[in-house]
């Protein structure tokens, strides 16, 4: 049986056999054209959780989206993900 492993939502980088996870409400959000579904909890890293729970949403965008065509978008998302955020972190799986 193959194992598959979590990925951080927030920079897309494996993450830990127990990785973070911050429970969400569904929310969609618009960039240009494009319409983003996002349901349910964020999986992150140790590095994301870092920029995540001290607020810091700016380092966490600038840390993991270096393409300044990506920088609009990420902030959109990252700052939807805040504002339907819906409890504390905890363990996955």
């Amino acid at each position: 049986m193959t194992e598959v492993l979590a990925m951080c939502d927030f920079c897309r980088e494996p993450a830990p056999a127990e990785p973070w996870a911050y429970p969400a409400k569904d929310f969609a959000a618009i960039t240009g054209n494009t319409v983003l579904d996002f349901r349910g909890a964020w999986v992150a890293c140790d590095t994301c959780v870092e920029y995540i729970e001290r607020g810091d949403l700016d380092d966490l965008v600038q840390k993991h989206y270096i393409d300044e065509g990506d920088l609009p978008i990420a902030k959109i998302i990252f700052a939807a993900f805040a504002a339907h955020r819906d409890g504390p972190r905890f363990r996955w799986r």
